[in-house]
């Protein structure tokens, strides 16, 4: 009789065992079965996303702006500036960059009265000029293209300062009917304090 229910009380423990065993593998599938859920919800946007960046998408180039602005490069002479361009009020460029040249009537002008600091006056044409210092500062009145009418005459004038025949430096300033140049003066010649008056352009249109 003893044995028997020795019997029975193993069985019944090895059941429970069992039961617990099945529960436990139960709770376990579960678990994993959750976080294999969790991994795939994030995995998926990535998924998305490689899919959409795989796709071609077409492609829209912004358009070029101000590709033909003049950048005006800073100077102090005209050896700063490249081939063909002036030290023009101190910003590289060229003399027809002064004027607007697209209208039907165009001017220019001649006869271009130059009063100096040094008391001197000149009637020139574009093309001429002078000097003072005995040479050391010379100056030019710069030709240029027929401009559109209705703004002031832009006169540009070349200035070269010269030591034992060699330019030191050359750059060109403009001035306006009735304008007079700042002091010019010379990196070695220091008595050299000049300046020039516009003070009046024969000005013709056609």
């Amino acid at each position: 009789m003893m044995k028997i229910k020795l019997k029975i009380l193993l069985l019944v423990t090895i059941l429970l065992f069992t039961v617990m065993f099945l529960v436990g593998c139960k709770q376990l599938q579960q678990q994993f079965q959750k976080k294999t859920t969790e991994v795939n919800e994030s995995v998926l946007p990535e998924e998305s996303l490689i899919k959409e960046e795989g796709t071609a998408q077409p492609i829209t180039e912004e358009p070029l702006k101000n590709v033909n602005k003049k950048i005006n490069i800073p100077c102090n002479t005209t050896a700063d500036c490249e081939q063909g361009q002036f030290c023009i009020d101190q910003k590289c460029g060229t003399i027809a960059d002064l004027y607007k040249t697209d209208c039907a009537t165009l001017c220019n002008y001649k006869d271009i009265k130059v009063v100096t600091s040094d008391g001197e006056t000149y009637t020139l044409h574009r093309g001429e000029g002078s000097y003072t210092a005995a040479g050391a500062l010379a100056w030019t009145l710069l030709s240029g293209p027929n401009y559109c009418p209705g703004n002031a005459a832009i006169i540009p004038i070349q200035l070269e300062k010269v030591s034992d025949g060699k330019i030191l430096e050359s750059n060109v300033l403009t001035l306006n009917v009735g304008q007079t140049s700042p002091q010019i003066t010379h990196p070695t010649v220091k008595r050299v304090k000049f300046t020039l008056k516009i003070d009046s352009v024969n000005e013709t249109c056609s």
